[in-house]
C-alpha cells in the first residue's frame, strides 16, 4: 500500500520520467545533450535558497516571528489577509521570487503552531507575489525588461500600471474572503530553542541571494 500511495504523491514526477523515456525513443542521439538543456546555475541558486529556508526554520527562529505574528491574528481569514498583504508589499519591492523566499517559510513555520496544513494559504501567498510584483519596474524580471524598454521613470511606471492593480487586487481580496472562514485560530504555544549560530549563518546567506542591481 504505501509504494502505491508514494506512486500517487509523484504522479507528476513519474508521468513527466515517461514522457523523457518515450522522447529519449524518438531522439536517442540527443540523449548526451540532455544535461546541457538544464539551467544548473538556476537549479543550483533554488537548492541554497532552499537549504537556507531549511536552516532558518531549523534554528527556531521563524518559530519565534510566527508566534509573534500569532499574537496579533485570532481569526483565520485575518492571519490571511495579514499575509496576502505583506507577501504583495514584499514582492513590489524585493521582486516576487524573494518575497516568497521569506513569506513562505514564515508561514510554514506557522503550521506546527496551528497545527493545520497552510498549503492553501501559501498558495494564495504566490499568487499575491504576482499581484504586487506587477505595479513596480523591480516586481519582477519581466517588468524590469519592460520598464529598461519602455524608458519612462521609476513613478511613471507604476501610475500607468495602477489601473492593473486596482483590478487584480480587489479580486484577490475577493476570492481571500470566500476561500478563508472567520473561525477562530486554535494556537498551541510551545517553547522555542533558537540555535543562534544557524540562525544568524541562514539569515546573512539568505541576504547575499538578494539583487544589488
Amino acid at each position: 500500500m504505501n509504494y502505491r500511495k508514494k506512486i500517487k504523491e509523484e504522479a507528476l514526477l513519474i508521468s513527466l520520467l515517461i514522457l523523457l523515456f518515450i522522447l529519449s525513443l524518438m531522439s536517442p542521439y540527443q540523449i548526451k545533450e540532455y544535461p546541457y538543456f538544464v539551467h544548473w546555475k538556476t537549479i543550483a541558486i533554488l537548492a541554497g535558497l532552499l537549504l537556507i529556508s531549511t536552516g532558518l526554520k531549523e534554528s527556531g527562529l521563524l518559530h519565534m516571528f510566527s508566534e509573534k505574528i500569532l499574537s496579533h491574528m485570532n481569526t483565520e481569514r485575518k492571519l490571511a489577509f495579514f499575509l496576502i498583504l505583506l507577501t504583495a508589499f514584499f514582492s513590489s519591492f524585493l521582486t516576487n521570487d524573494v518575497a516568497l523566499f521569506v513569506v513562505v517559510p514564515l508561514t510554514l513555520g506557522m503550521q506546527n503552531l496551528l497545527n493545520r496544513d497552510v498549503s492553501k494559504l501559501i498558495i494564495f501567498e504566490a499568487i499575491s507575489a504576482n499581484v504586487g510584483s506587477s505595479l513596480t519596474p523591480i516586481g519582477n524580471p519581466q517588468n524590469i525588461f519592460i520598464w529598461q524598454k519602455w524608458g519612462i521613470s521609476f513613478l511613471s511606471f507604476i501610475i500607468k500600471l495602477f489601473p492593473l492593480i486596482s483590478i487584480l487586487l480587489p479580486l484577490l481580496f475577493m476570492f481571500t474572503f470566500i476561500s478563508f472562514k472567520n473561525t477562530k485560530l486554535e494556537k498551541q504555544r510551545k517553547q522555542a530553542h533558537i540555535e543562534k549560530f544557524l540562525a544568524i549563518s541562514s539569515f546573512l546567506n539568505n541576504i547575499s541571494y538578494f539583487p544589488t542591481n
